[in-house]
């Protein structure tokens, strides 16, 4: 039964604690001060977004004025059809000649 007494009187206390604070003219600054920061954020997130959309409106607008722009055809060459083209001649025999004395 102890317990319980001290649970309540500290559950009494806090809520007591809780409305000075709320009461208090510091509380209320802070708590206005807060919400003029929501919605200058609000305000900020909202033109953010008008702003998106312009610049998307454009880039389609910009793509569409822009000629194509050709691909250039790519290139494949195989290590295989370099290996092939080695010629199959015989291979050369020098003969030395020696200088006349």
């Amino acid at each position: 039964m102890a317990k319980q007494s001290v649970l309540s009187q500290l559950a009494t206390l806090s809520e007591e604690t809780l409305a000075k604070i709320a009461s208090s003219e510091f509380a209320k600054d802070a708590i206005q001060g807060a919400q003029q920061a929501k919605d200058r954020v609000e305000r900020l997130v909202k033109s953010v977004a008008e702003l998106d959309q312009r610049l998307d409106a454009l880039e389609t607008r910009v793509s569409a004025l822009e000629p194509k722009k050709a691909t250039p055809a790519k290139k494949t060459t195989s290590t295989a059809a370099k290996k092939k083209t080695t010629t199959a001649s015989k291979p050369r025999t020098t003969t030395r000649k020696t200088p006349a004395s």
